[in-house]
């Protein structure tokens, strides 16, 4: 059933996302740095810039 009274979004779920944001930041930067791995260090660079772009990060 529709209810038009529930919100989409608020702002403890934004700072839920960006919390569990730099959790995951926090644990690819620990690999990149461990392992040396090229493929992890594109990855690690492919996910800050889509923190950026979606206002994630600074």
């Amino acid at each position: 059933m529709f209810n038009s009274k529930r919100q989409l979004g608020d702002v403890k779920s934004e700072v839920f996302q960006r919390d569990e944001f730099l959790k995951q930041l926090g644990e690819l930067e620990k690999l990149a740095k461990n392992t040396q791995d090229r493929i992890v260090e594109i990855r690690l660079d492919g996910f800050r810039d889509a923190g950026k772009a979606l206002g994630l990060l600074d």
